[in-house]
């Protein structure tokens, strides 16, 4: 029996997911067309159950495109879910960068079968992972394929993608922080540290930046009590061994007055 997963992402077929792909492409172009400063193409969508689409696909975007490019192929891997290949091409037709998304969670390489179709066109380039938003199960597999390649791409910012409440008490989804973010939120942090910190002073009530010093000033004088309550002792002690006549004490008497003179 088919798995719900399966069920749900058979309703996207490879031309529906191309028809979306590249109508919010189109959307993101007419809104935004500052960040499309090289073409950006929408391939039809790879079924990896079809023998050598992928290598034939690949193929005729080399035909049909040239120069500096960007290339999205959504890609249905093995009947069970859709993930995203996105390849950029320097000016004179060399791959700058080749990436493998993901987007569910457990897979952290490029399937073997995946990178040998690309290899058959491509041999002197590699398939590399991309981590980006991703989910335990495969129900969202087409909406955020579409979402990741979009970002990928730096033309769209990542989204959680929205699901219901039903769906939210089975799974929660990973969401990839980019980098800029994680930077962002460290300089916060430590502005905040420091700000808390030359603030200090200002902040804390004086009865309380007072305890400070009342508590070093009260450890002093407790040793100070306490070497003069040594010395008590011992002039006591010598003041006793001094009245006696035996030669013991007498020697105790030596002693102990040498401690005075040192100081204890």
């Amino acid at each position: 029996m088919a798995q719900l997963g399966d069920l749900i992402n058979k309703q996207y077929t490879c031309k529906d997911i191309h028809t979306i792909l590249s109508t919010k492409l189109e959307e993101l172009r007419q809104k935004s067309p500052e960040h499309f400063s090289k073409p950006i193409h929408a391939l039809a969508a790879v079924d990896d159950s079809i023998e050598r689409q992928l290598e034939q696909l690949l193929q005729q975007e080399r035909k049909d495109h040239i120069g500096k490019r960007i290339a999205l192929i959504p890609y249905h891997l093995e009947n069970l879910h859709w993930v995203g290949i996105l390849i950029e091409f320097t000016e004179n037709e060399r791959i700058k960068r080749a990436e493998y998304i993901d987007s569910v969670n457990g897979s952290n390489i490029t399937p073997e079968k995946l990178q040998s179709h690309f290899a058959q066109v491509y041999p002197d380039d590699v398939l590399q992972v991309k981590h980006l938003q991703k989910e335990d199960d495969h129900l969202h597999s087409a909406a955020l394929t579409i979402e990741n390649l979009l970002v990928a791409a730096n033309i769209k910012h990542p989204t959680v993608i929205e699901r219901s409440k039903k769906e939210e008490s089975i799974s929660s989804p990973t969401t990839h922080i980019p980098k800029e973010g994680n930077e962002y939120e460290r300089r916060e942090l430590e502005q905040k540290l420091h700000l808390f910190n030359s603030d200090w002073s200002k902040e804390v009530p004086r009865d309380v930046r007072m305890l400070s010093g009342k508590i070093r000033r009260t450890v002093d004088q407790t040793n100070v009590y306490e070497e003069q309550e040594k010395t008590k002792d011992v002039e006591e002690e010598v003041k006793y061994v001094s009245s006696s006549s035996l030669p013991d004490d007498k020697s105790k008497v030596h002693e102990l007055k040498k401690k005075l003179d040192n100081g204890l």
